[in-house]
């Protein structure tokens, strides 16, 4: 593969890493903005596990890593973390100390 190649694959790779993100984006607005009324409880807890995950999924892009590889990296490694990631990393833990169990079928 030649560096014209390499350089146009890591462009067109940048842009459909960007485009999902900015659709998860945007079904996170729209869903927020759809509801009539206030939101019940599970409504409410889905949406902070949604922006938990959304926030990793932007860790992980900036790491270079897979949604998976980022996870277990911040579950395992508790030294050497950014701050965005120790502030992630302790948001998850208190959400899900505190968080009810959803039944298997609705899981995010």
């Amino acid at each position: 593969m030649s560096p014209l190649d390499h350089q146009q694959f890591r462009k067109v790779q940048h842009k459909a890493k960007e485009a999902v993100l900015h659709s998860m984006r945007q079904q996170q607005v729209r869903s927020v903005m759809i509801l009539p009324a206030l939101p019940s409880s599970e409504e409410l807890w889905q949406s902070l596990r949604l922006q938990l995950m959304v926030e990793l999924q932007r860790l992980a892009w900036e790491s270079r890593m897979t949604l998976l590889e980022a996870r277990e990296f911040m579950l395992t490694q508790t030294e050497g973390l950014t701050m965005q990631e120790q502030c992630w990393l302790e948001q998850t833990h208190k959400l899900v100390s505190i968080m009810p169990r959803s039944p298997p079928d609705k899981e995010i």
